[in-house]
């Protein structure tokens, strides 16, 4: 591993950890003494290394800070859009390296984003919901593997998330602008999960009851698969 790809991993490690992914800190710290052994170096970067996994997120946030500020590595505030977005693009790159799966990555997004997460980011988080969906827009599968296989180069480039005009809702409403249609996918989402459960006391319980509660009939065959994953 170069410098290069050892600063940009080391990068990638503390966004998915700020997320509160799967990554947490045994990741950062295997990142930090990885960037070590690839030549990077400053003294709280070898701090960084030499931490416990079991160290608390308050003992590592410091050394993360000091060693980004010593690499001049940019750090993204915690809880910002801009932590959301490093952090999806490191799964972006999983998708693109075949890594990570579309629907994986929808399904991920979904989770940790969320619809009250970074707006640049809900088209992608709305694929996810579109696959609980496909009864009532006609989806396939396909259709929705390579709408969210075609949302990773953009996401490093750096460029707008749109969701392909072959996908979704939009087929019924083909004049809307792209922010009239998103906004439209997810009230009618959110609509259907209220109708069945007029009780439930926030999105994410909603989400949850409606994956336990919708009949498999209404499902995709790998949106009926994933279920015991929610």
């Amino acid at each position: 591993m170069d410098e290069e790809t050892a600063r940009e991993a080391l990068g990638g490690a503390v966004a998915l950890w700020e997320v509160r992914t799967t990554f947490g800190p045994g990741e950062v710290i295997a990142a930090a003494t990885d960037a070590l052994v690839a030549g990077v170096d400053s003294p709280t970067l070898r701090e960084l290394a030499g931490a416990s996994a079991r160290d608390d997120y308050w003992t590592l946030r410091p050394m993360v800070e000091g060693a980004f500020e010593e690499l001049s590595i940019p750090l993204p505030a915690p809880g910002t859009d801009e932590i959301q977005i490093a952090a999806t693009r490191v799964m972006a790159k999983r998708v693109i390296n075949g890594g990570l799966n579309p629907f994986e990555f929808a399904r991920w997004a979904h989770a940790t984003i969320g619809h009250e997460g970074a707006p640049q980011l809900q088209p992608l988080v709305d694929l996810d919901d579109a696959w609980d969906v496909t009864e009532y827009t006609g989806d396939t599968p396909s259709d929705l593997d390579e709408a969210a296989r075609s949302m990773a180069p953009n996401l490093l480039a750096g460029e707008p998330l749109k969701r392909p005009s072959s996908v979704g809702l939009r087929r019924s409403a083909p004049t809307q602008t792209s922010d009239e249609t998103q906004n439209g996918n997810r009230s009618l989402i959110r609509r259907l999960r209220r109708a069945l459960l007029p009780d439930a006391r926030s999105e994410a319980h909603a989400h949850a009851a409606w994956c336990a509660v919708v009949p498999m009939s209404g499902r995709s065959e790998r949106s009926r698969d994933r279920m015991s994953g929610w």
